[in-house]
C-alpha cells in the first residue's frame, strides 16, 4: 500500500512526496511522545499546539499564500507579488486527517503506538489521499493491520468502483456540457429558466464528479480489505439544509464538528455563543474549500442558513409535506451553489440577478428551451441518479435476476469507456481542494 501510494502520489509531481514523508513522519513521532498525551502538562500542550500550527502553516502556505498576498495588496494598495506554486496532491485532506490523529492522541481516544508503517499506509492510502473521505485513523489502521480480503469484498469494491466511474463519466460530465454552455452565454441574453438550468446543471456535475470519486475511492479500499467511510447519503434528497449538511460530504462536517465546534462549545454555551460558534465553523469550511472570499461567504451563507432553521424555520418545515420540504431544501443549495462557483462577487451577484429575471426580461426563451429539450434525459438521469431508486432496483435485480444484473453491469460499463475514450479529459473538481 506504501509502495502503490507513492508511486500514486508522485505521479502528477514528484517533488511533493518530499513533504508527504516528511508530514507522515512529523505526525507520527509527535502523536507517539509520552508528553502529548498527559493533559495535565504544560508541556503536552504546548506539543499540541505547535503540532497543529506546524501543520496548518504547511497548508496555508501552499493554498493561502497568493490568497493573503492579493488580499493585502486589495486592502492597502501594496503591490507584492506571491510565488505562484501548484497545490500538493490532497494537501487538505491529509493535514486534517493528521489533525485529528493528533488531537485524539492528546485526549486519549487512541494509542498512537500502532506501529510507523501502519500509520503511513493508512495516512497515504492512495484510493482516498486526494479527495478524501477524511476518515478518522483509529478506523482505517486496525483494518491495515488485518485487511479483510474475501471474494465478496472484492465483488463489492468492483461495483462500487463500477458506479463511481460511471456518475463520473456518464452523469458529471456530460452534463458539465450544459453548464458550460450557461457560463458562455453573454449575461445580458440568459432568461430566468436559461440560469435556474444552469445551475441545475452545476449542481449535478459536482455531486456527481464528487460522490463518483468518493465511490471509486471506497471501492479500491474495500478491494484491499478496507472499508473506508461514507462521504454522500443522497443529499439531494434532504428535507431541511440541516438534513442537507448531515447527507453532504459526511467526512469533512463530521470533522468540523468533533475538531472545532464542540471543542469551542458546540450547542452547550448560551445563545450568543452558539451562533459564533455556527459562524466560525462554516467561516472556515468555506475557507477549508478555497482561497477566495466567495467560498467564505459561501460558508457564512449557510451558517446563517442553519441559524435560521434551528432557531425559526424548522417547526415550520416539519409540518410540510416532504415534497416542498425538498423543493425548499434545493432552492438554498441552488443559492449557495452560486456562491460556490462563481471566482468573484461580481459573478455571483450578475448570476443571482439573471436567475430573478436580471439578465433578461424572459422567463424562458427559445436558447432556454432547446437546451431544456436536448438535455430533458440527461436531467431526468441526474434527478433519479440522485435518489436511492437506482440502487434499490439494482439490489432487488440482483436478488431475482442475477445474470440480468450482471449483463446490465457490463453493458454501462463497456459504454462508460465508450464516452471515456472518445470524449476529452475532465480533472475532478474536488481535486481543487
Amino acid at each position: 500500500m506504501i509502495a502503490a501510494s507513492l508511486v500514486f502520489y508522485a505521479w502528477g509531481n514528484p517533488v511533493y512526496v518530499i513533504l508527504l514523508i516528511l508530514s507522515v513522519i512529523f505526525n507520527y513521532y509527535i502523536g507517539c511522545d509520552p508528553d502529548l498525551t498527559d493533559r495535565g502538562s504544560l508541556t503536552g500542550k504546548r506539543i499540541f499546539v505547535c503540532a497543529v500550527i506546524v501543520n496548518l502553516l504547511i497548508l496555508g502556505f501552499f493554498k493561502y499564500y497568493g490568497f493573503l498576498v492579493s488580499t493585502v495588496n486589495a486592502l492597502f494598495k501594496t503591490n507584492f507579488t506571491a510565488i505562484s506554486l501548484p497545490l500538493p496532491l490532497g494537501l487538505s485532506f491529509f493535514t486534517f486527517k493528521a489533525i485529528a490523529w493528533i488531537a485524539d492522541a492528546r485526549s486519549g481516544k487512541i494509542n498512537p503506538r500502532c506501529g510507523f508503517l501502519f500509520f503511513a499506509a493508512s495516512i497515504m492510502m492512495f484510493p482516498t489521499i486526494s479527495m478524501g473521505p477524511i476518515d478518522r485513523m483509529q478506523d482505517i489502521v486496525p483494518q491495515m493491520r488485518r485487511p479483510a480480503f474475501s471474494l465478496s469484498n472484492i465483488e463489492e469494491g468492483l461495483v462500487l468502483f463500477l458506479v463511481g466511474l460511471m456518475k463520473k463519466v456518464l452523469l458529471a460530465d456530460n452534463i458539465a456540457e450544459l453548464y458550460n454552455s450557461f457560463r458562455a452565454l453573454p449575461a445580458g441574453q440568459v432568461s430566468v429558466l436559461m440560469a435556474w438550468l444552469g445551475m441545475a446543471a452545476f449542481a449535478f456535475q459536482l455531486y456527481f464528479d464528487f460522490s463518483g470519486y468518493s465511490d471509486m475511492a471506497k471501492g479500491i479500499a474495500l478491494m484491499f480489505g478496507i472499508r473506508a467511510g461514507d462521504n454522500f447519503d443522497h443529499p439531494y434528497t434532504a428535507v431541511s439544509v440541516t438534513d442537507f449538511w448531515r447527507k453532504w460530504h459526511i467526512s469533512l462536517s463530521r470533522w468540523f464538528r468533533d475538531y472545532v465546534y464542540i471543542p469551542l462549545g458546540g450547542n452547550r454555551v448560551t445563545v450568543g455563543r452558539h451562533v459564533r460558534n455556527i459562524l466560525v465553523v462554516w467561516a472556515l469550511t468555506g475557507l477549508w474549500h478555497g482561497a477566495a472570499w466567495t467560498y467564505v461567504a459561501w460558508g457564512v451563507y449557510y451558517g446563517l442558513v442553519l441559524l435560521l432553521e434551528k432557531y425559526f424555520l424548522i417547526k415550520i418545515l416539519e409540518k410540510l409535506p416532504k415534497p416542498l420540504r425538498i423543493l425548499y431544501t434545493m432552492f438554498i443549495v441552488l443559492i449557495g451553489w452560486v456562491f460556490f462557483s462563481s471566482k468573484s462577487f461580481a459573478e455571483a451577484s450578475t448570476t443571482l440577478l439573471m436567475m430573478i429575471g436580471g439578465g433578461s426580461h424572459d422567463i424562458s426563451d427559445g436558447t432556454a428551451l432547446y437546451y431544456l429539450r436536448t438535455n430533458l434525459l440527461l436531467l431526468v438521469f441526474c434527478v433519479l441518479g440522485s435518489t436511492s431508486w437506482p440502487y434499490r432496483f439494482y439490489m432487488w435485480t440482483q436478488k431475482r435476476y442475477p445474470v440480468i444484473a450482471a449483463c446490465c453491469t457490463v453493458l454501462l460499463t463497456l459504454l462508460t469507456v465508450a464516452f471515456m475514450v472518445y470524449s476529452t479529459y475532465q480533472p475532478f473538481m474536488y481535486a481543487a481542494f
